[in-house]
Formats: structure tokens, sequence, C-alpha cells
């Protein structure tokens, strides 16, 4: 552009020859098509639920019904970021695979947001960039540890009410007795009474479940560090899979609010996305509402930081009738288990401290 003010300052007529050059040029790279407007993609992930220390592998696919040899590169975009992926000569009509390792972080939620394609154009003075396909999201799940099957929490039936695990009707056989009068007469077991020449009965397990409410507190400034945040969100997450393996019905109390979960998988994916809460007013769990019933069993998990006596007497008026366990999570402490009249509080330092600890509480009596 300085070319053409040029020559009509300084009458050079070469001035004027090399701008209408440079302008032509230009003008051919805007507007003539590159060969990246034909290549379609497709994105994959070797999978979207990942343990915590295994890297996440994803599959770039491209065609193109022309060839393109032009310099180019792919551009993958994962949260926020720009990754930039020298993309080899491609042919016509053929399949070119793409791989690429990611080393997967602890215990998050990766977007894979999009997958595009830069291109320089003719002369190489211009650069398309095309976007070909978006990515899905992949959970890092946190690290979680099996604990030792236990009847810890009250077992209801699916009323609600407490009742001894024996019933004389249901689904599960369980075994036999003696008739007692008034017994219904269906319930006999003609076989055993013509062995044992006396009327038997039937006995079956009680139909009857487990309502456990899982808290968990996010907030920052309960916890003395990261590192004692993430034990407590192996905590809750090892504590939802046990009960859910036993077939509770749980709740997962978390910012986002109080949350049903009914498969494992999608328990992690919740832990997956917990991150420490700067905001001190916003309390998953709120102590002050009226008492609940129905509830079996109640963990509270929180930090070091968090004052486990003054939430003993809170979660004693909010679930009076519930099996109540404080779990503190303190990074390399020293395990403790301090049973009281009506609640339990745990301190774990690792997460491997975990299953023992979970084992010594039904020694105390936390038995159904």
């Amino acid at each position: 552009m300085v070319l053409i003010p040029a020559f009509a300052l300084l009458g050079w007529h070469e001035l004027l020859v090399f701008a209408v050059v440079v302008l032509s040029v230009l003008g051919a790279a805007l507007i003539l098509p590159t060969p990246c407007s034909s290549i379609t993609a497709a994105l994959s992930v070797d999978a979207l639920h990942v343990v915590q220390g295994h890297d996440v592998g994803i599959q770039m696919i491209l065609h193109t019904p022309v060839s393109v040899m032009l310099p180019s590169a792919m551009v993958l975009h994962i949260d926020g970021t720009p990754h930039h992926i020298p993309v080899p000569p491609l042919h016509a009509g053929q399949e070119h695979r793409i791989g690429l390792s990611l080393n997967a972080p602890p215990r998050s939620r990766i977007t894979i947001e999009s997958l595009s394609i830069q291109q320089a154009g003719p002369f190489a003075l211009t650069c398309h960039e095309q976007r070909l396909c978006t990515g899905p999201t992949v959970h890092i799940h946190p690290r979680t540890v099996s604990l030792p099957y236990s009847l810890t929490g009250r077992f209801q039936d699916l009323d609600g009410d407490d009742l001894p695990g024996i019933a004389d009707d249901g689904i599960s056989f369980q075994g036999l007795r003696p008739y007692v009068p008034g017994d219904d007469m269906r319930g006999v077991h003609w076989l055993s009474t013509a062995k044992t020449g006396v009327p038997m009965i039937r006995q079956y397990d009680r139909t009857r479940c487990s309502t456990t409410r899982l808290c968990f507190d996010s907030n920052a400034s309960d916890y003395s560090d990261r590192e004692e945040f993430e034990l407590a969100v192996s905590v809750v997450a090892s504590i939802g899979v046990h009960c859910l393996n036993r077939h509770d019905r749980l709740y997962v109390d978390a910012v986002s609010g109080r949350i049903g979960i009914q498969r494992v998988a999608d328990l992690l994916d919740l832990c997956s996305g917990f991150t420490p809460q700067t905001n001190r007013t916003a309390q998953p769990c709120d102590t002050a509402s009226p008492p609940q019933h129905g509830i079996s069993m109640y963990c509270h998990v929180i930090g070091s930081r968090h004052d486990a006596h003054t939430l003993r007497s809170q979660i004693k008026r909010r679930y009076p009738q519930a099996t109540r366990i404080v779990i503190v999570a303190s990074a390399d402490a020293e395990p403790s288990i301090a049973p009281h009249a009506d609640e339990t509080i745990l301190t774990v330092g690792s997460l491997d401290q975990l299953a023992q600890l979970w084992k010594a509480v039904s020694r105390y009596g936390r038995m159904a």
C-alpha cells in the first residue's frame, strides 16, 4: 500500500508495476480455495472414564478426497489450551490416523473441545483454519480402596421402618422353623414336614434396604493443602462405591446440591469434578434444617481444619435416627477412631488406612 503513494510522489513506474504484482498475489491468496476445505475428521478417545495415573489415548482420523501437500498442522484444543500437531502429506482417498497420548492429570475432567486444521494458503501468505469436529469430556476418577463388607447403618424395610431380618414371606429363602399356632398354612414346607413329622414353616430374608447420605465439605479453608483435599475426595468415592455395592440408596451432598446416585460410574464422574470452593457460604449440607428421618447412615467427610466436635452436635439434631460417622481427612496423621454415644469420628491420614478404620466401626456396635 505504500508503493502507490510513493509512485504518485516520485513518478517511478517500477514502483507501480511492483505494487500491482503484490496486490495481485495477495488477491489470489485470499480468493483461491485451499484443499483443507475438503478434509473431514473424527476424534475419539480410548476411554471416557479413566482412573488417575493412567494416560488418555486420543485418536484423530483424517480423510480427504484430494491430495493435500501444502504445509499444515492440526490444532487440538484441550481445556482451552491449543496443542499443535504436525500433519503429514494427505493422499487422496486414504484414511490417515494420528495418535496422541495425553498425560492425564490427577483427578479432574478433561474437556477435548475441538479439532481444527491450519493450512497455509497459496504463496504461504495467508493461513486458513477449519474446525473439523468436537471432542468428548474425559473423567479422571479419584483413587479408591475396597472397604470390607459390613452391616454398618440401620437396615429398614421399603417403608423406612426398622425391622428384624427374618420374615414369613418374601423372595429370598432363608430357612425353616417349627409351626406356631396362627401361622399361614400356605407357608408350610410339606417335604420337610413329612421328614420330621412336625409342621415346618418357610422363612425368608426380609426385603430391606439402607439409605445412606454422604456429605462432602468442599470449602478450601477447611483443608491444610490440596493433598488433604484430594484425600477427602478419595474417601468420599470409596465410601460411596462401598454403599452402592451393598445396594444402598445413596444420596451425595455437594455444592451442586443433593444428588441421588445409582451407578458407581455416576458417582466417580461426580467426584472427578469436585474442586475446592473459596466461597465460605457454599455449604452443601444444611445442618440447621429440621430433623430428617428415614436415613440409615449419615457420613460427613471434612478436612483437618473443620471443627469436628461442633459438627457432631449439628448432625445429631439433623439425623437423630441415623448411624452418624464423621471422617476427618488429615494428611499424614495417625489413624484413629473416636466412638461417642451417638457418633463415631474417624481420622484418616492416608487412603490405605480407611479399610481398617471402616472395619473397626462395626466393632463399636454400629451394626443394624
